[in-house]
């Protein structure tokens, strides 16, 4: 005897030929039908312009929370149509989806900004917490960390992506900034993104502080993924958890510059992002 079968695909055809006014059926299982659709654009990478980040600033109590529909709202329907939009998109984003994507621009989700973003515009680093290697039973606040401070923050989940900023550390035909120099630090996060994970890497934890030198586990951190909504990580450009990030952070906790996955073949992004530590240099000069 054949399993019954509490799902069918004759139920999204249904809804799909009933047009706009296909009233019920039709607004529930319109956002599966739109899931299933996918954006080829997504697959090229495009110039980063607008500046991204927060407006807010972070700070210690910040909670950010998952977007979502209070009872009043669900009366709404206006707020209610906006959400299924949001749902929609989510659900749009997978982990299969992201790593298809993944696959298919070799991590490169978009080309840098040819500039860093001016002090006026630029928007806020999030409020994170994490551990460190240097002491991985105490929770930090990162804020703390890169206050005052030039910050060379990369992000990644796995080790493709930590390689692949890590190549932006090369020193090819330009002058790099002193390693020595005390107002520009090198920043490592090291997303936990599930529950299997975050019990594996405190097992390798010991592995992982023999691997990294002891002069920069203080500034290497374990964070989880989750901490930060859905939302929050797409206004960062940082929800493909497959590919590897680096963000200029300036003294004021802002976003002055990103870039994703592998330097372009010509270096332009590498040196650009020594260009944007050196001009922020001469900003906290300016501001001392």
């Amino acid at each position: 005897m054949f399993p019954r079968r509490y799902f069918t695909t004759s139920v999204l055809r249904l809804a799909a030929e009933n047009g706009p006014n296909g009233g019920l059926l039709k607004k529930f299982m319109s956002p599966l039908i739109d899931s299933a659709k996918f954006d080829e654009e997504e697959l090229i990478p495009k110039q980063l312009l607008r500046p991204i980040g927060l407006t807010n600033s972070p700070f210690q109590t910040t909670k950010y929370k998952e977007k979502g529909n209070s009872l009043k709202d669900l009366f709404n329907e206006n707020k209610t149509n906006e959400r299924v939009k949001e749902l929609t998109h989510q659900l749009n984003k997978s982990s299969m989806h992201d790593l298809f994507v993944f696959r298919k621009t070799n991590g490169k989700l978009f080309f840098a900004p040819k500039s860093y973003w001016n002090a006026s515009k630029a928007l806020y680093f999030p409020h994170l917490m994490g551990n460190s290697l240097a002491n991985p039973s105490e929770k930090i606040r990162l804020e703390e960390i890169l206050k005052g401070k030039i910050s060379i923050v990369k992000l990644f989940g796995n080790k493709i992506g930590n390689d692949m900023v890590n190549q932006y550390a090369t020193d090819i035909t330009f002058d790099p900034v002193p390693k020595e120099n005390s107002n520009i630090q090198t920043i490592q996060i090291n997303w936990i993104e599930n529950k299997m994970k975050s019990w594996l890497s405190k097992l390798s934890i010991w592995k992982l502080r023999r691997m990294i030198d002891p002069k920069d586990h203080s500034k290497y951190f374990m964070c989880q993924w989750n901490q930060l909504p859905f939302d929050i990580r797409e206004s960062l450009k940082i929800n493909n958890i497959f590919t590897g990030y680096i963000l200029i952070v300036d003294r004021n906790l802002k976003i002055r510059w990103i870039t994703c996955g592998n330097p372009d073949e010509s270096h332009d992004e590498i040196k650009t992002l020594w260009k944007c530590v050196r001009e922020l240099e001469k900003e906290k000069e300016e501001f001392t």
